[in-house]
This record gives C-alpha cells, sequence and structure tokens, in this order.
C-alpha cells in the first residue's frame, strides 16, 4: 500500500512539472506572437481637444470625452443635417454619467447612477412609440430648431 501511495505521490509531482513547463513554454511563444499587440487596461488621453467655440446665445460648443466632469463638457457638440451644421445640446443627448479615473477620490456609484438614471429620465430626450431618440438640432443662434438628428434606431432599442 506504501508503494502505491508513493506511486501516486510521484505521478502527481511529475504532471506538476510537466503542466510547468508545458505553460511556460506556451507563454512564451505566446509573448512573442506581434500579430495582436496587447491592450492597454485604461485609456490615457494624449491629446488635448480644441478650445470651446460660443453660438450666438453665449453656449459652448466643442468636444468632450467620457471621463469629462459636466461641469468641464460644452452646451453643445456639433452635427451636420442636410448638409447644413448644426448643433446638439449636450443636456438632450447625455445622461452625465462620468467615468471616474483611477486617481479620483473615492466615488459613491450608486449616488452617481442614480442620478444619471434621472437625468436619462427627466432631462434627456426620450423614446418614441417606435424605440428611436430624434434629438433636436439647433441653428447657431443654439435657439432655432432646424431639424433632427436620429440617435439610436428601433432595432438597437430593441435589443437592449
Amino acid at each position: 500500500m506504501n508503494k502505491n501511495l508513493l506511486n501516486a505521490g510521484l505521478t502527481v509531482v511529475v504532471l506538476g512539472v510537466l503542466g510547468y513547463a508545458g505553460g511556460a513554454v506556451y507563454a512564451a511563444t505566446a509573448a512573442d506572437d506581434t500579430d495582436h499587440p496587447p491592450i492597454q487596461t485604461s485609456t490615457t488621453y494624449k491629446e488635448a481637444l480644441p478650445p470651446f467655440t460660443h453660438l450666438s446665445n453665449g453656449g459652448t460648443v466643442g468636444a468632450w470625452r467620457i471621463d469629462t466632469p459636466m461641469e468641464d463638457r460644452p452646451d453643445y457638440v456639433e452635427t451636420r443635417i442636410d448638409g447644413k451644421t448644426g448643433y446638439l445640446k449636450v443636456a438632450d443627448i447625455s445622461d452625465g454619467f462620468t467615468v471616474p479615473k483611477s486617481d479620483s477620490p473615492v466615488v459613491d456609484a450608486t449616488k452617481e447612477l442614480a442620478e444619471a438614471e434621472r437625468r436619462q429620465k427627466e432631462v434627456m430626450v426620450q423614446p418614441n412609440a417606435e424605440g428611436e431618440v430624434w434629438a433636436p438640432v439647433y441653428g447657431s443662434d443654439g435657439v432655432t430648431v432646424i431639424g433632427h438628428q436620429l440617435m439610436n434606431t428601433a432595432k438597437d432599442s430593441a435589443q437592449q
């Protein structure tokens, strides 16, 4: 019986060593694979966004990123509709949720998500009966609606 126990123990040790060696060889060959470069775990933006411009109503126009705090986002973003330049109001299309940065202080995610949900229902444009979200597009005065832009399709809404 002791001989069987010894054989079983040695078998486990040999299989462990072979598994470790095989894994090391696999990892070494995978590290040389240049077809798929490594993906960064978090996005770090290196380029600054252009400064905001202003509409005649004083609203700011420009670009923003998902991690941009609400107070640093522009009032409008530029778009094109029917060959004309127009402006989408950020409050109409953004729930206001900001992805915290890694060096940000601790955030109460439950509170932030609840606020984003409230904004979705009370501030943002709502889907129509077909599930489509049409946002108003404003002219250069920031007040006159010159058209509407489809923000999603009914198919996208049905899949959510």
